[in-house]
């Protein structure tokens, strides 16, 4: 017996039935679409996801978010405090108003200035004068090199040498770039990836010269207090340069060191080889660990000379 003309008729009944109960208890399905007039929460120091939600409670859901501080893509919200919004907190809006939230990484060097800052939160006063109180900070000095620096992205170094993943999974984390002061005013830029399982990273450096640069890589391919990265069956490597390969097959740890100009580049890679014998059918992992590190060394060589990266 075919059964699908009585499962229409069940279904039709269950769309009446719901369609009268929400007649009877008044309920307006399009109720929450409908354009009004609310007053604007204030949503600066808040995380962008709790900021997005605290609008759409109000029933504003025409929110758009940025990058405040550098240019890049917002990927976790929950990552991102808001320093800026289009409508001041308090002012009365249709809730059909276009908004939009400026976001920043508390990490980042700007965040505390334009939170105090609080730029586009206009027409009417200020909302995020209020969000902190301190003053803002005294203008920032010039800007050296290394804020040109920031902008590059170690991540495209990884994405553009075909991993083989069979090992090393190809997809990629945001971008960690930092900033730091010594004591003698050097800016030093630190900038990062990791793939998403972090089983494979690079750190890229800037030094004050090529040949600090070049030490420093020597230093850190096989520091004194990490002799997990050799052990009895590993692979040691030097360069002329500077820097080098070291590689456990036994711990699944490795790296690799070198100096480009006055950047270092340090590339780790964490496999578990009984993983992946049993999920990857590969014997031996070590050959394409020693492939990759081949290509990311060619790859960061030719990309941090010419500058496009």
């Amino acid at each position: 017996m075919n059964k699908r003309p009585m499962l229409v008729v069940i279904g039709f009944l269950v769309f009446v039935l719901l369609g009268v109960a929400g007649c009877a208890d008044g309920t307006d399905t399009d109720a929450d679409d409908a354009e009004r007039s609310e007053k604007m929460p204030k949503v600066v120091g808040m995380k962008l996801d709790e900021a997005k939600d605290a609008l759409s409670d109000k029933g504003f859901k025409n929110v758009d978010s940025e990058d405040a501080a550098a240019d890049r893509s917002i990927i976790v919200e929950s990552n991102w405090v808001v320093v800026r919004q289009s409508i001041a907190a308090d002012q009365t809006e249709s809730t059909k108003t276009k908004i939009k939230l400026g976001a920043a990484k508390p990490s980042d060097k700007t965040y505390k200035q334009l939170l105090a800052e609080g730029q586009g939160a206009k027409p009417g006063p200020s909302s995020v004068a209020s969000a902190t109180s301190t003053p803002p900070p005294a203008p920032a000095k010039p800007a050296d090199t290394s804020d040109a620096d920031l902008k590059h992205n170690p991540c495209r170094i990884l994405a553009l040498s075909n991993l083989d993943t069979s090992v090393f999974i190809d997809s990629f984390q945001e971008p960690n770039n930092t900033v730091d002061t010594e004591k003698d005013g050097f800016r030093q830029a630190s900038l990062g990836c990791a793939n998403t399982d972090l089983s494979l990273s690079i750190e890229v450096t800037k030094w004050r010269s090529p040949q600090e640069a070049s030490k420093t890589a020597t230093d850190d391919a096989y520091p004194a207090s990490s002799p997990v990265l050799v052990g009895q069956s590993g692979i040691s490597e030097n360069y002329p340069t500077g820097g080098g390969t070291r590689i456990n097959p036994t711990s699944g740890v490795s790296r690799q060191t070198f100096a480009v100009g006055p950047w270092e580049v340090l590339t780790t890679g964490n496999f578990d080889d009984s993983a992946i014998v049993q999920v990857k059918r590969k014997e031996d992992p070590v050959p394409v660990v020693i492939s990759t590190f081949d290509k990311i060394k060619k790859q960061a060589t030719a990309m941090i000379t010419s500058g496009d990266w």
